[in-house]
């Protein structure tokens, strides 16, 4: 078995196996990344991206070796899986492996979607994809005196949001307009 001592070095490929094993069952058992994570660190002294692999390399070997389930033994397995969770797993896991058995055997009641508008108004669609025109000549004359007054070395400002905005169209921000407070372009 590795230990905290071999962190750093290559492990044997006893231990790859052994590490492989011991993930095969963390995956199995619905274990969450973290979880997989703090285990390989503290039982092998392995670090994040060590583990990580080993977890990538774990799920690859659950389905070879389940390739060749039929529909029914694969049902059977997940369901025997969530079982165990529930009997055994942390109380996340448990949760979300009731869920999982909810979802299955059609226990939730049907979900509606709804969106609404205040009473008595119909939806409004508007279209957003019109781009205001600035005519030409207006856009030459707002373009050159931008560069006048860059060249003069006068900082443009802009005005900031009204007071209790924060210039994006929300209350109470971090800012001017251009997202540095001050509403100046340098």
């Amino acid at each position: 078995m590795a230990t905290v001592e071999n962190q750093g070095k290559k492990a044997t490929h006893q231990e790859q196996e052994e590490i492989i094993d011991v993930t095969m069952g963390l995956v199995a058992r619905l274990a969450t990344k973290s979880e997989i994570r703090k285990f390989i660190e503290t039982k092998f002294g392995k670090g994040w991206r060590q583990a990580d692999r080993y977890a990538a390399r774990a799920k690859a070997e659950l389905r070879k070796r389940n390739s060749g389930l039929d529909v029914e033994a694969a049902k059977d397995l997940g369901l025997s899986t969530l079982f165990d969770v529930i009997r055994n797993g942390n109380p996340h896991n448990r949760l979300m492996a009731e869920r999982r058995l909810s979802e299955i055997f059609g226990y939730n009641a049907p979900v509606d979607y709804r969106i609404t508008t205040p009473p008595g108004s119909p939806l409004q669609m508007e279209d957003v994809t019109q781009v205001p025109v600035i005519p030409k000549d207006r856009m030459v004359q707002i373009l050159g005196a931008i560069a006048a007054t860059r060249a003069a070395g006068v900082p443009i400002i802009i005005p900031g949001p009204e007071p209790g905005q924060n210039g994006n169209g929300h209350a109470a921000g971090n800012g001017g307009a251009n997202g540095n407070g001050n509403g100046a372009l340098h």
